[in-house]
């Protein structure tokens, strides 16, 4: 079982496409078709062998290709194994569409790395608030 590496990781799916914030390292990531859908399940608490047996009985990926792809998952500390398993829950595949590419990709994103990294909640003064009026506008 795998759980997200919360709070440092935020995620969100819409549309088909999950964004996962890294707020720590300022990278995000987008997955997409089965790397959006096995994302969601992981975080959902399925176990990876309830995945992995659907994708590889609906002949859309080896073992090999899951566990990779979760790995990858694993070692940008986005998922982290959980010795805390929350009961049985079933997985089933989603109806994706024909033309749904057969690849697990985590597209990795730093164009936005500043402004995530960016946390003015740890630079506001108690006694002025945020954002503080330069000395020009008092």
């Amino acid at each position: 079982m795998y759980q997200v590496n919360s709070p440092r990781i935020a995620h969100e799916t819409l549309d088909g496409e999950t964004i996962v914030i890294d707020t720590q390292t300022g990278f995000y990531y987008t997955l997409d078709g089965h790397a959006a859908t096995i994302w969601q399940a992981l975080a959902g608490g399925v176990s990876s062998t309830e995945v992995i047996g659907a994708y590889v009985q609906a002949g859309l990926f080896q073992e090999e290709a899951i566990r990779e792809f979760i790995d990858r998952l694993l070692a940008a500390e986005l998922l982290l194994k959980s010795e805390n398993a929350m009961g049985h829950k079933a997985f089933s595949l989603p109806a994706l569409p024909l033309e749904t590419p057969r690849i697990l990709t985590l597209k990795t994103h730093s164009d936005l790395q500043e402004l995530i990294e960016l946390d003015p909640i740890h630079e506001v003064d108690p006694t002025q608030g945020w954002p503080m009026k330069s000395a020009s506008d008092q």
